[in-house]
């Protein structure tokens, strides 16, 4: 997994994104929490905004 700087804030990001507008939608739960469980022990994080 490769990391950047997130601008001036010192976060470090990872450069590949995870799309997630369809989370929960065609799938079972099940299915969403593994897609989305091995994301986060891959070294993605996941931001929520309004």
């Amino acid at each position: 997994m490769y990391y950047r700087s997130l601008g001036a804030t010192g976060v470090e990001v990872s450069t590949v994104a995870y799309g997630c507008n369809r989370l929960g939608e065609d799938a079972s739960a099940t299915r969403w929490d593994a897609l989305v469980g091995n994301a986060i022990d891959l070294g993605m994080f996941f931001s929520y905004r309004k």
